[in-house]
């Protein structure tokens, strides 16, 4: 088949190297790509034009990110969309895959003015994007607007990928989309490079010159926090659950690796309850995360619970489990209700507000159980492998 993949993410952020980079790299050995994407960071794009001069089956066009705003984002969209009915035109495409709402909102367009070759337009979903702007943003206007054409996106939409089950069952039920029906809907939760997070990587040695650089003990408790902090990240929660693990053990460490440095550290100094020297705040490039993760006791994952939120898979969940690292989570966010458990991953999914027994009750569990169960092993549906193959599965269902 051949596939046009249009994704506002750049190949060259985060984003684009943990979850979009290796799926086309994997399933481009049975299918053709021309992938557009729109960069930040343009000094790495010369290096990944390297990676796929080898890899024949991706074509890439990478498209400057515009300035920030609506007139910006109105041209970077008429380009995209001229490149790709091009692109299709020229190729005689398949299938349209579009990630996200931004994505789609052009693959619609684009599939309209292609009719006549007649591409199937799959729309990768991720989250409930729009719910989610309109949840957190001050200037709500726009994306309300938007919300009016989401019945004709998926009423035009041939096939659909969400990330979690209850986010299917979602669409299923307000789209009338049914099991059985001509659109397929596949469910492929946000995956780890299993090699990448590979604790057995990481040597004694140089785990202790990272504790020695972060001033760590080697009995000191280390909580860690992965990833971005804001407002859908419940970071005074997580405090909470710090100040409780401080009363268990008072050599108790808060590591946190985020790009948000200056946030989290104003969110620390506002709480009289710590001093600066119980947090160690640090932002790392992607090649040093495994070695950061491999200090932690056990991480929190808080994300403010929403309905947006349904359709919610947090990557640095499938890279903790993967890392042998227990995650504590907070209900009401994706499946992680279903995939974490203590008798699977020593994990566990707590209500809020924060409940001082059951956090008191779950490091119990922790420290009991720390070396019983293999959490990367039990974890092995969330690798990358895995999420390829359910990709080719989703491209198949197109033509079944």
């Amino acid at each position: 088949m051949k596939i046009i993949y249009i994704t506002h993410d750049g190949l060259t952020d985060h984003i684009g190297q943990s979850q979009i980079l290796p799926y086309i790299l994997d399933t481009s050995l049975e299918h053709d790509f021309w992938v557009i994407s729109v960069e930040k960071d343009l000094n790495n794009v010369k290096m990944l034009r390297e990676t796929f001069s080898h890899n024949k089956n991706i074509h890439w066009t990478p498209i400057r990110y515009p300035s920030a705003s609506i007139f910006g984002f109105f041209l970077e969209s008429i380009k995209m969309i001229y490149i790709s009915v091009k692109i299709i035109i020229y190729n005689k495409i398949d299938i349209i895959h579009c990630r996200c709402y931004p994505g789609i909102f052009i693959g619609v367009v684009v599939k309209v003015l292609t009719f006549f070759v007649g591409p199937r337009l799959l729309f990768d979903i991720r989250d409930f994007w729009l719910d989610s702007r309109i949840d957190t943003r001050k200037n709500k206007f726009i994306y309300r607007f938007l919300k009016l054409f989401e019945k004709f996106i998926y009423r035009i939409s041939d096939g659909y990928v969400i990330l979690t089950e209850n986010a299917k069952k979602h669409i299923q039920r307000k789209y009338g989309i049914s099991e059985n029906g001509k659109k397929s809907i596949t469910v492929i939760p946000c995956c780890a490079d299993f090699e990448h997070f590979n604790p057995k990587r990481i040597k004694d040695s140089d785990k202790s010159d990272l504790r020695n650089k972060l001033n760590l003990n080697n009995d000191d408790f280390v909580l860690g926090y992965l990833g971005s902090l804001g407002p859908d990240y419940l970071i005074n929660e997580m405090l909470d659950v710090f100040y409780i693990i401080k009363s268990l053990k008072n050599s108790s460490v808060f590591l946190m690796v985020t790009n948000t440095v200056e946030y989290a550290r104003k969110k620390i100094q506002e709480d009289p309850r710590f001093t600066s020297d119980d947090f160690r705040i640090i932002c790392s490039d992607r090649s040093m995360v495994p070695s950061y993760i491999s200090l932690f006791n056990l991480s929190l994952v808080f994300i403010r619970p929403a309905f947006s939120k349904s359709g919610c898979s947090p990557t640095k969940v499938a890279e903790l489990l993967s890392m042998n690292v227990p995650v504590l989570a907070n209900e009401g966010v994706g499946d992680l209700n279903s995939l974490l458990s203590m008798p699977k991953n020593s994990s566990t999914v707590i209500s809020l507000p924060i409940d001082e027994h059951e956090i008191k009750s779950f490091i119990e569990f922790i420290d009991r159980n720390s070396e019983k169960v293999s959490i990367r092993n039990n974890s092995k549906d969330l690798t990358l492998q895995n999420g390829a193959r359910l990709y080719l599965s989703a491209y198949n269902s197109l033509y079944d």
